[in-house]
């Protein structure tokens, strides 16, 4: 039989790449088909994962396997709080499909930005500006100005294909990066946005 080769990894990477991925340990070892007490062992030291189990741990939290080799963790964007959520879900509690998800906005933002610097061309800052105390109906009223779009054209609207295209495009028009994201359940969250002065999402 072929011995197994361990993989040279640091334990404290294996701790950071799961919680940076939102997974607690159960749920690791249900999709590794691992016990719990084998990926203690992994993450404190006392043994070492197989260079395949490593590698099967890089695929769930959607890292590269280099990350594990690293002697201290790598910076990273935070993720947004700006959710638009039901009650009961709080920011810092994200499922992995979220963090997933929320990752791969910024990602898109990040290569969107260097297309721009491509062409030689840089996105218009984002300028509108709203307070707390604002009063919704003229809150609403400059959104819809700067949007341009009216009340006759929401009622002109067939369907809700027809509505979401012209929204989209009215968003975008303003160097709004309109992006979708999916395997995350709506109960969770609804929407998020992702505030940059240059091509927030």
């Amino acid at each position: 039989m072929a011995r197994s080769i361990p993989a040279l990894v640091n334990p404290q990477m294996l701790v950071w790449a799961r919680n940076e991925a939102g997974f607690t340990d159960e749920e690791v070892v249900e999709q590794l088909k691992r016990s719990v007490n084998e990926l203690r062992a992994w993450e404190s030291g006392e043994e070492k994962p197989t260079l395949r189990q490593a590698e099967r741990l890089a695929k769930i939290y959607k890292k590269p396997y280099s990350v594990f080799t690293l002697s201290e963790p790598p910076k990273t964007t935070p993720l947004a709080t700006e959710y638009r959520r039901l009650p009961n879900v709080t920011p810092g509690k994200e499922s992995p499909e979220l963090r997933f998800a929320l990752r791969d906005l910024l990602y898109r933002r990040h290569v969107a930005l260097e297309l721009f610097e491509e062409i030689g061309e840089l996105p218009e800052k984002f300028s509108l500006q709203a307070k707390l105390s604002e009063q919704t109906e003229e809150l609403s009223r400059r959104i819809r100005k700067l949007l341009q779009i009216t009340r006759e054209d929401q009622f002109s609207w067939q369907n809700d294909s027809q509505s979401w295209k012209a929204c989209r495009n009215a968003v975008e028009a303003q160097g709004i990066l309109v992006l979708l994201f999916s395997d995350v359940t709506h109960e969770e969250v609804r929407g998020v946005s992702l505030f940059h002065s240059l091509l927030p999402v």
